[in-house]
């Protein structure tokens, strides 16, 4: 018989994940691409009104396969089938790391980031010729401002937080461009770029390996 995914035609914003959601529906809703797994997320079945489907071709098996592999890994998580990505963005907090790769995998591309957290030791990242590793960086007064709006957003004070201090997140910063030099890691700067700008960048660079 023929396989169906259904359109995404549903309300996320009163998820638990919002946030996750959001960035999921921004990047595959232009698509008409809608996973499964998304209604093991929200608690609801799949809409499988006649008019709403789609038959399956290889290109949807590899979308899903992707979105499905970065879901998994999003955030640091399952670090240990983390390599059999395509790319694994680095980078400090605030820099789109879940919606670019979210854009990458709608794509077809397995992408997987981590988190770099200030005095914590990245896990060793095992590469191989059919992965590439890039990094994600920011400027500090950018990064200052995200977290502060985030801080209030959370009910916190900003002036009392090392997160949220110039002179702490310069040499965060700093500190990341040293590790991301030292590890030969292709770097892109976000601060003005779209989740789209970044994605077609780590193309670029992807091509070029």
């Amino acid at each position: 018989g023929t396989m169906v995914i259904t359109d995404p035609r549903i309300t996320m914003e009163t998820s638990a994940r919002g946030g996750l959601l959001s960035s999921i529906a921004r990047a595959v809703a232009g698509a008409g691409l809608f996973l499964t797994t998304f209604s093991n997320i929200l608690d609801q079945e799949p809409d499988l009104k006649p008019g709403s489907l789609y038959e399956i071709n290889d290109e949807y098996f590899k979308r899903i396969e992707a979105l499905n592999f970065t879901l998994e890994h999003d955030d640091g998580q399952n670090i240990e089938t983390i390599t059999k990505a395509e790319i694994i963005l680095v980078g400090v907090s605030r820099t789109s790391k879940t919606p670019t790769c979210i854009y990458l995998a709608n794509q077809g591309i397995k992408a997987a980031n981590i988190p770099l957290i200030p005095n914590q030791d990245l896990p060793k990242l095992d590469e191989n010729k059919n992965l590439t590793v890039i990094a994600l960086i920011t400027t500090p007064q950018n990064l200052v401002e995200v977290r502060k709006k985030r801080a209030i957003e959370l009910g916190l004070d900003p002036k009392k937080d090392e997160y949220t201090n110039i002179n702490s997140v310069t040499k965060e910063i700093d500190d990341a461009k040293r590790l991301f030099n030292k590890m030969g890691w292709p770097t892109i700067d976000t601060t003005r770029r779209s989740v789209e700008e970044t994605a077609a960048a780590i193309m670029s660079i992807r091509a070029q390996e």
